[in-house]
């Protein structure tokens, strides 16, 4: 069993370190933003038009979100994986982990929009929220 554990940032939210499919390579997202209340993980448009290239699926009408209903369109992530750090030599360093899933469920979100943790991806885990303000990602 894998285990991780993330501090709450200043803002009050969770954000975890990722990466992202990338033709035949990898980008990396140090800043994911963690919404348990998000159906699904989105991508923000403008990072999928000139980077990613993840192919549109379908569209969602009248999703709800905090500035009200819209439609987004559908994209499968081809794979998602936590990235976990570590302390060594006294250099703060980002390690691959195992924590990963393919084929994602996603939406394209506005070009300002943050790279979101949905649910499509964070119910595949068991995640608590400690006393101390951190979260704990078990698989």
């Amino acid at each position: 069993m894998s285990k991780l554990e993330f501090p709450k940032a200043a803002d009050g939210h969770f954000y975890l370190p990722i990466i992202l499919p990338f033709h035949d390579n990898v980008i990396f997202i140090p800043r994911c933003f963690v919404d348990c209340g998000a159906t699904k993980c989105v991508i923000p448009r403008l990072a999928n038009d000139n980077t990613f290239h993840f192919p549109k699926t379908g569209v969602d009408h009248n999703v709800g979100t905090g500035k009200g209903e819209r439609d987004f369109d559908c994209i499968t992530i081809p794979q998602i994986t936590i990235m976990n750090l570590e302390m060594i030599e006294g250099t703060l360093k980002f390690i691959e982990t195992k924590m990963q899933e393919k084929d994602v469920e996603g939406w394209l979100g506005d070009d300002d929009d943050d790279f979101i943790l949905g649910m499509s991806f964070l119910n595949k885990f068991d995640i608590t929220m400690t006393k101390k303000g951190t979260i704990v990602i078990n698989r």
